[in-house]
């Protein structure tokens, strides 16, 4: 495994003659939250939904192939979309490269009513949206899904043909307007008894049946069959059925969906007797069977696997390493703390052990987080790829759960390879966990009790920690019996590594078989000429895109701080928490994402937010954009536009996710196409090749070092080169071992064009600056500092939020710099002087719901969202223009449609710079409209 840096540089291309460039760690928690100010001087901002107006916001234009076309002839004109051998995406008869800034529409939202198709058809065009994805159809039934109700949910077979008439009408209005449309197939279909299934009722948590579709044979028909209704239809409204329509431009088989995926979680894909919410036995059967077939088919006899399975490892060291393991010496050697709102006391208790000895008593009073409470001894060592046990005795007042890891106990705070949750009752138990250590640390290693889970005493005693020897087979396992269980990964510490790898490449290959029917199927025996995908994996495993490589192109999704649930069940109005922390900080996590990207294939960001009320969101969309544009991505698509179609014409913020009554993120669209799609930063020039190694990749994965940024900086690689080099995978059969190591500055990295510059000097107030051929400004922690760019800067005042965006973007999307020129050796008024006569000029800070309450801790307003209308947070600032000699300009505030409203007063001192004083509280805007006059 390794990586070489090479130079991008232009070559011929596909279609002859084109000339082409090229989780979160504990510490989010003791983020420091500025404080909650009072919304008296937050000014009120209403984007009309159904607005389309021509104003300089608008970015139709680049949805277009040159100015004046019609934009209901544009689809047609160019052809289907295809994937070419420098893995980008190119239309077949315009052979020009094809890129898409989308949205997502779900649920209720891809079944408008007529009048709303068209409205928001043409609206989604003035955004700069290119392309919509159809998502989640497959839940409900009519009116919010596809399925019909006279059928559902005994079935999932039977359309709803007014669902249908609306979808296509839908299409219909997006092709008018030169948007595509992305087709999911299976996101959460939740199969019935009457499709022919037994025992679906006891699918209660995996409720989209994940995993067990991929080799259930007849789930696997229902698929295609449902594939065949949808995209063999012919849309009357088009005049051509979905398989041949080129507004069609990719299909995607499954949403979020691989064996990888389901393993994850121990009863997703494994029947586990006594608990409840598993995989039901029969399905689990029907794996185990599958399992020892393919087993079988590579070793033959018992001898020969038991051979291959035994790594010949010395016996270990059964000496226990926890000191004080009985408490006979008290609380020496172990700590306890209590973080956030939880509270806890600890003593040691006489003769309350298993044996009538002292025990460790632990009173836990709860706020829903197990790791808030915990118990814990460090200084420990491990080696990495050792086998160990951790076993305890354990028993609680009432029934409750408890996780036990073994981690670092220093910042970065990582995994060690153990995370187990195990659950107690009122009787002395044993428990034990087994696993290998997916590093070394010779002082560091913290074996810790996550106790936090509720409120509840426990009680630990006789706790060890020693080296094990792993398990080849277990007593009477054997291939002629074909009884070869398949470990739960919670239990992947006990076996042997060439069993795990074993497993796992026979979860590989049944995934590979999956998609590539699926695949062949849609392409070849329902004719669909729209491109295809499998799935994209969120828990981004490199395993996972190595059986995506074999199809048309490579698809992915990230949030930045997703919400989650940590006392209640997920999806409730209440309970829910985010960390409410900067993506700013932290810039190079999105490493996460390049790192999957493969050499030849076009790559896709199907799904991507930071997540509402989140304080920081507004950096999102701008940074996304930029930073695909940099690693030269095909595809972004933020989730979601709107959950159904009557909120299309929302008046303020609702979920968590919805762009719709979102001002900040949707105004921001049309900015951030312009920087994708229009190219306002360029590629970057030279190209990080990863050459991977499965085996190593699986072997990590039987670490926990599953997402693919955690592997790679396992093996020495700094997350930060995804700021300065494109990334792309080049091979996953690349010779074992090898170092991926390569110094990043710590404190100011910058691409290799010099068009990004991400600063973290001071790691909390972290900021980028974007300094492309026709975008500039910064996003980011600004307050109190000057920026300065060819012909403009700005300075924001103390006043001012501390976290917010200014950006300077032509009215037209393009400046006319070489793109040989670094933004570093333009002249100062180079910018400005190539400019059309107007540009758009956006100041962006936080927003709120008016009446919408934080709690305490700033991580949750449950369901206190508050009413419309949405507010945002008054901006100040300085900024200087210098227009080219000769000239004068104007700035103008602009209304919610982008319209004139008022002109800002500014003059220019005696070397011709123009300076304003800029309050966009006092001009109830966050976007300005400059004018050059000559």
């Amino acid at each position: 495994m390794r990586f070489r840096i090479r130079p991008r540089v232009a070559r011929p291309g596909w279609k002859g003659g084109l000339w082409l460039l090229l989780g979160f760690g504990l510490l989010v928690s003791f983020w420091y939250h500025p404080p909650l100010l009072a919304q008296d001087n937050w000014f009120p901002f209403v984007l009309p939904w159904d607005d389309a107006t021509p104003t300089i916001v608008d970015a139709s234009y680049l949805l277009l192939d040159y100015p004046g076309q019609d934009p209901a002839t544009v689809i047609d004109s160019r052809g289907h979309v295809c994937a070419g051998a420098d893995g980008h995406f190119y239309f077949t008869k315009t052979g020009r490269r094809a890129k898409f800034w989308g949205v997502n529409f779900t649920f209720g939202a891809n079944f408008p009513t007529k009048d709303r198709a068209e409205k928001v058809a043409a609206r989604l065009a003035k955004l700069g949206v290119n392309v919509v994805r159809f998502h989640h159809m497959d839940y409900y039934a009519a009116p919010r899904g596809i399925w019909d109700p006279r059928y559902f949910p005994r079935d999932t077979q039977h359309l709803d043909p007014g669902q249908l008439d609306r979808w296509d009408y839908l299409v219909y209005q997006l092709k008018r307007h030169g948007i595509y449309v992305n087709i999911n197939l299976k996101v959460a279909r939740n199969f019935g008894p009457g499709d022919g299934l037994s025992s679906t009722h006891l699918f209660t948590d995996n409720r989209f049946f994940r995993g067990v579709s991929h080799y259930n044979p007849q789930m696997i028909a229902l698929q295609k069959d449902y594939a065949a209704q949808l995209l063999t239809r012919k849309n009357l409204y088009t005049g051509l059925t979905y398989a041949e329509d080129p507004v069609v431009f990719c299909v995607e088989i499954t949403n979020e969906d691989s064996l990888f995926g389901s393993l994850l979680t121990d009863g997703e894909i494994n029947y586990i007797p006594g608990k409840k919410d598993v995989l039901p036995e029969e399905y689990s059967r029907e794996l185990d069977a599958l399992w020892n077939q393919w087993l079988k088919d590579k070793y033959g006899t018992d001898e020969e696997l038991a051979a291959a399975w035994d790594p010949g490892l010395p016996s270990p060291d059964l000496t226990n390493l926890v000191r004080n393991s009985d408490f006979s010496r008290g609380k020496a050697e172990w700590q306890a703390q209590a973080l956030e709102k939880a509270r806890m006391t600890w003593e040691i208790k006489e003769k309350t052990g298993p044996g009538g000895g002292p025990a460790a008593e632990i009173k836990v009073t709860s706020d829903g987080v197990d790791w808030h409470v915990q118990l814990m001894q460090g200084r420990h060592a491990i080696l990495h790829g050792q086998r160990y046990e951790i076993s305890f005795w354990a028993r609680a007042r009432k029934p409750g759960k408890i996780n036990l890891s073994m981690m670092k106990g220093a910042p970065p705070w990582q995994n060690f390879g153990l995370s187990k949750e195990f659950s107690l009752d009122t009787t002395w138990r044993q428990y034990r966990a087994s696993f290998m250590a997916n590093t070394t640390d010779e002082r560091e290693a913290r074996i810790t009790f996550n106790l936090g889970d509720s409120t509840n005493t426990i009680w630990i005693d006789r706790v060890e920690f020693r080296e094990t020897a792993p398990v080849i087979l277990e007593a009477g396992e054997s291939l002629v019996l074909g009884n070869i269980t398949r470990p739960l990964r919670s239990g992947f510490g006990r076996y042997a590594e060439n069993r795990l790898l074993d497993l796992l490449r026979f979860y590989y290959e049944l995934d590979r078989s999956y998609f590539t029917q699926m695949r062949r199927y849609i392409k070849e025996e329902l004719g669909v000429k729209a491109l295809v995908t499998g799935t994209a994996p969120w828990w981004a495993f490199l395993g996972d895109i190595a059986a995506q490589s074999e199809m048309d192109f490579i698809d992915s999704h990230y949030y930045w701080d997703h919400p989650w649930w940590p006392a209640v069940p997920s999806w409730s109005p209440r309970g829910w928490v985010i960390n409410n922390t900067p993506q700013i900080n932290s810039l190079d996590r999105l490493c996460r994402l390049a790192a999957m990207a493969v050499e030849g294939k076009p790559f896709t960001l199907s799904e991507y937010n930071q997540s509402f009320p989140n304080r920081y969101a507004l950096e999102a969309p701008l940074l996304i954009a930029a930073f695909a544009a940099f690693q030269d991505w095909d595809a972004v698509y933020l989730f979601d536009y709107a959950g159904d179609y009557e909120e299309f014409s929302n008046k303020y913020t609702t979920s968590f996710f919805a762009f719709c009554g979102n001002p900040v993120k949707t105004a921001q669209l049309p900015v951030a196409s312009r920087i994708f799609l229009g190219g306002q930063i360029k590629p970057a020039r030279s190209q990080i090749a990863l050459s991977l190694n499965l085996d190593e990749i699986f072997a990590g994965y039987a670490e926990r070092l599953t997402e693919a940024d955690y592997f790679l900086t396992a093996h020495g690689f700094d997350r930060a080169n995804a700021l300065i080099h494109q990334l792309r995978i080049t091979s996953f059969a690349a010779p074992p071992g090898g170092d991926l190591s390569r110094p990043v500055p710590e404190e100011r990295v910058v691409s290799d064009h010099q068009q990004l510059i991400w600063d973290r000097n001071d790691p909390a107030r972290a900021f980028l600056e974007l300094r492309g051929p026709a975008v500039t400004g910064a996003v980011g922690f600004l307050q109190n500092r000057t920026f300065s760019f060819p012909a403009w800067s700005f300075h924001l005042e103390e006043k001012s939020p501390d976290h917010c965006a200014v950006l300077l973007q032509p009215a037209g999307g393009r400046w006319p710099v070489a793109e040989d020129t670094p933004a570093t050796q333009q002249s100062p008024t180079s910018l400005m002087s190539q400019a059309s006569e107007n540009f758009l000029f956006t100041v962006w800070s936080e927003h709120r719901n008016t009446g919408m309450r934080w709690n305490k801790e700033q991580n949750s307003v449950d369901d206190r969202w508050g009413q419309a209308p949405p507010r945002i947070r008054p901006v100040r600032l300085s900024a200087s223009f210098q227009p080219p000699a000769g000239t004068s300009l104007r700035l103008y505030a602009l209304d919610p449609t982008g319209a004139r409203k008022k002109e800002i007063k500014g003059k220019p001192d005696a070397d011709g710079v123009w300076k304003f004083i800029i309050d966009t509280g006092k001009e109830k805007t966050f976007w300005f409209e400059g004018e050059i006059i000559k």
